[in-house]
């Protein structure tokens, strides 16, 4: 007697000649998932995958599993964010269901029998990040400060574009940016630049 053989299951694979053209159909998400199963190397932790549907396949398709982390040398933020998020910065706040639906152009490699993303890039640019209340009113206030300390300096005496309008920001209601550490910031900035434009020696114009 002999035990029947095992069915053995083949896998349907991507071409690694050219891209794959397709889209995030899921982000999955496991909150203690295993690295290096039975590996001297084993650990848990927070982690994510991205599940594509590509053009001209039948069946689903998966990144490898990652550190759930924005870390500036996490391959979930070096391979993915970087690549699909415009500016994207290390530690950046963004929920990563943003990134479902979208269409990608993907390059696979395979490996020892196993196929990964080696490339990925946004079919029509690289997605934006919604910002958070406050931050698009905070960065205006910011350039219309700087921009009053490089004016030259007026045609009446003893007075400056840059002394003036600074001297006006800095007595203007506080923008709300619904961020106290946003705010704080605005009103330090605004008061340093201001006091710069006090200490600036002011120019007297001949008549």
């Amino acid at each position: 007697m002999k035990p029947k053989p095992k069915e053995k299951i083949v896998y349907e694979k991507v071409s690694t000649d050219d891209f794959a053209v397709g889209e995030i159909a899921e982000v999955q998400y496991e909150e203690a998932h295993t690295f290096s199963k039975g590996g001297p190397h084993e650990k848990q932790g927070e982690a994510v995958r991205f599940k594509f549907a590509l053009d001209g396949y039948k069946f689903p398709h998966y990144s490898r599993w990652m550190y759930f982390s924005y870390g500036e040398k996490s391959t979930l933020f070096l391979k993915y964010i970087v690549s699909l998020v415009k500016d994207a910065a290390p530690d950046l706040d963004l929920d990563i269901q943003i990134l479902k639906d979208l269409r990608v152009r993907t390059l696979w490699q395979e490996k020892d029998g196993f196929q990964s993303v080696e490339t990925i890039r946004p079919v029509e640019g690289k997605i934006l990040v919604p910002q958070a209340p406050g931050v698009a009113e905070a960065k205006e206030t910011q350039e219309k400060i700087k921009e009053a300390m490089a004016e030259e300096t007026t045609g009446t005496p003893g007075v400056t574009v840059g002394h003036t309008i600074a001297d006006e920001i800095a007595k203007e209601e506080r923008i709300p940016t619904g961020n106290p550490e946003t705010e704080k910031a605005i009103g330090e900035t605004i008061n340093k630049m201001a006091d710069m434009a006090e200490e600036k020696p002011e120019e007297e114009v001949p008549f």
